[in-house]
């Protein structure tokens, strides 16, 4: 969603946290009870009895503010909340069907998410609630890591607040668990020449179809007029039809399939030669789509018409899984 840059919480800045959180309750500040990763049911997980790598996901901002039993106004999603559960569980299994099936196992942590309506707030405010969030996701991977890995190499994939999040988790990860990490799917969320400059061991840009340990990330518009706040601050970008990173312009005819997913019979089918698309100011041009395609007017004030940021993680998603299995190759060769 928009760029943050999370305060490393020392001490003081827990209390500064806590004082804000605990003076403002009724203002939206709620916070419901962090999800207990022991526990299966904080989980989405889909094994593959003979797949030897992972997928770890984090999906985007799948809900709006509520009102709970007390009056209070939640700006976090609640993990005891089903229909909370209900939309991100629609999405995770969308994104193991469409990326993981058969092939990957997948790993997707339920976490206390920023709604839609958090994103109005100042950055000062912003910053702070984030860490919320964020800390659900690092203590969900480090769980991970600790019990369920078993040394696999591993994919992040997520999706705009998704993103967000894991940009701050790989700039945080350590080297033993890095040199496990084959690519990082940062999808529908800008990441800054800042934070490459910030992060050069971390945040390492792909450059093309096959090198590993690497960020892949993009945002796609139809035109100048769909430039939101998060297209506008993008720095890194790559082509997901060529997989490059300059401006050539890739037709219709390297367009495998965009997933067109049916919730009702949980499989998709493929939408081949859908757009040609070229790289323009570290966005994605797509010149083949109709805007209003992944138009929404309750949302239009942070995704204008033009803007495809609701397409972004399935758009090209034939494209992206090949390229996963490339990398994936890449990688297994290297430690051979």
């Amino acid at each position: 969603m928009i760029k943050l840059r999370y305060i490393r919480f020392s001490i003081s800045a827990v209390f500064i946290l806590l004082s804000f959180l605990s003076c403002n309750t009724n203002k939206g500040d709620y916070v419901p009870t962090a999800p207990d990763y022991t526990d299966t049911t904080s989980w989405f997980i889909d094994n593959v009895e003979s797949a030897a790598i992972d997928i770890f996901y984090v999906y985007p901002t799948v809900v709006n503010a509520k009102i709970n039993e007390r009056g209070d106004t939640l700006f976090y999603a609640d993990v005891n909340d089903s229909d909370y559960i209900k939309e991100a569980t629609v999405n995770q299994r969308a994104m193991q069907v469409i990326y993981a099936s058969d092939v990957y196992n997948f790993y997707s942590p339920y976490y206390r998410q920023l709604t839609f309506e958090s994103f109005k707030e100042n950055d000062s405010i912003l910053n702070l609630k984030a860490q919320i969030p964020v800390d659900d996701v690092i203590n969900a991977f480090n769980f991970y890591m600790e019990n369920y890995n078993e040394g696999h190499p591993f994919f992040l994939f997520s999706h705009s607040q998704g993103s967000m999040i894991l940009l701050d988790l790989l700039e945080q990860m350590n080297d033993e668990t890095f040199d496990l990490m084959i690519a990082a799917y940062l999808i529908g969320y800008p990441i800054t020449a800042n934070d490459v400059a910030d992060n050069p061991n971390r945040i390492i840009p792909a450059k093309g179809r096959r090198d590993f340990g690497c960020v892949i990330t993009f945002n796609s518009v139809t035109s100048d007029d769909g430039y939101s706040n998060i297209n506008k601050k993008a720095f890194l970008c790559i082509n997901p039809l060529n997989w490059k990173t300059d401006d050539s312009f890739a037709s219709e005819d390297y367009h495998l399939g965009a997933a067109i997913y049916d919730i009702n019979t949980q499989t998709y089918t493929l939408a081949k030669d859908f757009t040609g698309v070229y790289i323009e100011n570290h966005n994605l041009v797509c010149v083949d789509i109709d805007p209003q395609m992944a138009y929404i007017e309750e949302y239009k004030d942070m995704f204008p018409l033009g803007c495809l940021h609701f397409m972004d993680s399935w758009l090209y998603a034939k494209n992206i899984k090949v390229n996963m299995k490339d990398r994936a190759e890449s990688y297994i060769e290297s430690a051979e």
